[in-house]
């Protein structure tokens, strides 16, 4: 089983071995080459979780988000 359906698909810190301050930074800066850390898999595991999430939250009359379907906002990986 993927590492990241049971704990989660991230980590914030400040590490350095793990460069993900410096990753991300490059990154908004709009660096192209930034290197992704995250496999193909990874990215259509998020993708398919937010996109469920997405749907269940508009579908629901009591969430903010209720009839909006772009998800705007959000940066796929």
């Amino acid at each position: 089983m993927a590492p990241y359906t049971v704990v989660g698909w991230g980590a914030i810190t400040p590490d350095p071995e793990l460069d993900v301050i410096g990753r991300s930074v490059a990154w908004l800066m709009g660096d192209a080459d930034a290197p992704d850390a995250k496999g193909g898999d990874t990215c259509a595991f998020m993708n398919a979780h937010f996109d469920a999430r997405l749907y269940a939250w508009n579908a629901n009359p009591a969430s903010d988000s209720f009839g909006d379907s772009d998800g705007a906002g959000y940066i796929r990986c």
